[in-house]
């Protein structure tokens, strides 16, 4: 959610000035967007998690996204 959110700090100047309501809904599409992206992977994590094999998938998310580590 922070990289949404810098990003669409990003263009808003590229927006031109927004009624609240207008910038209410441009914030609105793009979490939309992210949570429409995220649904079907993080069911599939969830599954996976659950099965066996479930720490081995842990442990690749946390690497693939720097889950605990320090920012750099």
């Amino acid at each position: 959610d922070q990289i949404r959110a810098d990003q669409l700090r990003r263009v808003e100047g590229k927006l031109g000035r927004l009624s609240p309501r207008e910038r209410e809904l441009v914030e609105s599409l793009t979490v939309q967007i992210m949570n429409k992206f995220l649904h079907e992977p993080t069911l599939r994590m969830k599954r996976a998690a659950a099965g066996p094999s479930g720490p081995a998938y842990a442990g690749a998310v946390q690497h693939l996204f720097g889950i605990g580590e320090e920012p750099g």
